[in-house]
């Protein structure tokens, strides 16, 4: 990633941070919302227009430069970090809505968890050094939000006992849910073009998570995303190939 990208992205955090909305910084710049988010996207804000930013938000322009030089750059965490939310799926919900721009406020008033309880769930995730706990009880991520799981570490089995059996139970009869399962024979060169796409997809799917992330939480709603493939044929099948013949 790029200084410049750094920057962007530091900038998109501020505003997170004051609770200013892309409409509401628009209508300050007398710009349309949608120029906002362009100039967000294509990371195509001048000087000037930086810099005017940061005169409205009474932040100095250095200041948030320095900022962007601390940004996170860890994409994964400890087994023992992972270990230690899985034993406390409490203390995993808050990481978890912390990482989707929640503040401690929003979740003490949408999750049967008392302020104090919140906050006590703050101070252990600052001491597992996954966030920095600021005045008023804000909170900075000292990791990325598209964090990556350990392999085969104590959050993917807690996925593999708890959310994939339940995830996949669903009808997907809901607005936007969908499922399909294909099967059928490609050849390698057909495998690795649909890997390649499905890498895509998930690079396009942390993409408007981050684009999505400056926007108020009421305007979003959570949203999960399986993806999988592997060789495998139905076992059921499989019972009624006829033994390979050694030579």
């Amino acid at each position: 990633m790029s200084q410049a990208d750094d920057l962007i992205d530091t900038l998109k955090q501020l505003l997170r941070e004051q609770g200013i909305t892309y409409a509401q910084l628009a209508s300050q710049l007398g710009l349309s919302e949608a120029s906002i988010k362009r100039a967000f996207s294509r990371r195509s804000f001048t000087l000037q227009r930086l810099t005017e930013i940061c005169d409205w938000l009474q932040v100095p322009l250095a200041e948030l430069a320095g900022r962007a030089d601390r940004q996170p750059q860890q994409q994964s965490i400890t087994r023992e970090q992972e270990a230690e939310l899985v034993d406390d799926p409490r203390l995993l919900l808050v990481f978890f809505l912390l990482l989707n721009d929640y503040t401690a406020a929003m979740i003490s008033t949408e999750y049967e968890l008392s302020e104090l309880q919140t906050q006590q769930y703050l101070y252990r995730l600052d001491r597992m050094k996954l966030i920095d706990l600021l005045p008023n009880n804000r909170t900075r991520l000292r990791v990325s939000r598209q964090i990556q799981w350990q392999e085969k570490g104590p959050v993917r089995r807690f996925f593999d006992t708890h959310i994939r059996e339940e995830f996949l139970q669903a009808d997907f009869d809901g607005t936007g849910d969908q499922l399909n399962f294909l099967s059928g024979m490609l050849t390698d060169a057909s495998v690795q073009l649909l890997q390649r796409r499905l890498v895509s997809l998930v690079a396009e799917f942390n993409g408007l998570l981050k684009e999505d992330g400056n926007q108020p939480i009421t305007n979003r709603h959570g949203f999960s995303l399986l993806l999988a493939n592997r060789n495998w044929t139905f076992s059921l099948f499989d019972q009624y190939k006829r033994p390979v013949q050694s030579n």
